[in-house]
């Protein structure tokens, strides 16, 4: 694959939202399609996204089978992360890129750890290799008191996301007011995404239903087909960037963010990483 710079590849980042994804729902609304035609496209749609999710995954749990886990390489763990927006990664002289992968690569070789960083399509999908002994540890995760029963989460996280509401272009909503704005809205948000105590509580007291998305690709292409009214989203870009990167698309961001949230490496307890505590690179990671 051919190498970008860093700009121009964070310049297709959000713009990417309105090309393909756009450009497909401006023709189905442009058809004025029967209700029974767009009901057949989702299936078909929901068939795609399901087939290829599972080439996907199937590609991710060969490489955790050919990683240290399984070839006893010179790998010290392998680690899972998330290969969709605005995790997205490209590789160029065999390196794998990404926004929560070179966030993290200051800290694995501060602590000497070489990792094989590989990727899945969804968080569930990463999510259940790391429970099921395939990775050694998943990133960017959250910490909740549920997942520290099953992983370790170091001291310090390796980095913070911005949890940011977005809406379409077209909506009246220019800024973020509060999580009173929400009510009597539809909206959506990436599966097994943790993004506040606060925004869940609040959204079960009101009785409003949150959408969950498998990728954030459907997310996006939802939000952008005007069937949820918000996209709630952690991105490791801050408001102004989003705003600079998505003044072509048909998504806004809304400032001021919501909140910001820690991300980790969180390390299975009982994978073969984890399980070695007393090694001076699981140690150094914990700190």
């Amino acid at each position: 694959m051919q190498h970008h710079s860093e700009q121009s590849y964070l310049s297709r980042l959000l713009r990417g939202f309105s090309l393909g994804v756009f450009a497909t729902s401006f023709a189905v609304l442009s058809t004025g399609m029967a209700l029974a035609d767009t009901l057949a496209d989702t299936l078909a749609d929901t068939l795609a996204d399901t087939l290829a999710e599972t080439r996907a995954q199937t590609l991710a749990e060969s490489q955790a089978q050919n990683s240290s886990l399984t070839t006893g390489t010179s790998y010290d763990m392998t680690l899972v992360t998330i290969s969709s927006r605005p995790l997205t990664v490209r590789k160029a002289a065999g390196r794998l890129f990404s926004f929560g992968a070179d966030a993290a690569r200051p800290l694995l070789e501060k602590c000497g750890i070489r990792a094989n960083i590989i990727t899945a399509p969804s968080w569930s999908r990463a999510y259940h290799m790391a429970t099921h002994n395939q990775v050694d540890a998943i990133m960017p995760a959250n910490k909740s008191a549920a997942r520290e029963k099953i992983f370790y989460f170091p001291k310090t996280p390796f980095t913070y996301m911005t949890i940011i509401a977005f809406t379409h272009k077209n909506s009246p909503a220019l800024t973020y007011t509060g999580l009173e704005m929400f009510k009597g809205k539809r909206l959506g948000q990436l599966a097994g995404t943790l993004i506040l105590k606060s925004f869940k509580d609040y959204t079960d007291q009101h009785g409003i239903k949150v959408q969950e998305y498998s990728t954030l690709d459907t997310l996006y292409e939802a939000l952008i087909q005007k069937k949820i009214t918000f996209a709630v989203d952690q991105t490791l870009l801050d408001v102004t960037a989003l705003k600079t990167l998505s003044e072509d698309t048909t998504i806004r961001a809304l400032d001021p963010p919501l909140d910001r949230s820690a991300q980790y490496i969180a390390i299975g307890k009982s994978s073969p990483f984890g399980a070695n505590q007393t090694d001076p690179k699981f140690l150094c990671l914990m700190q």
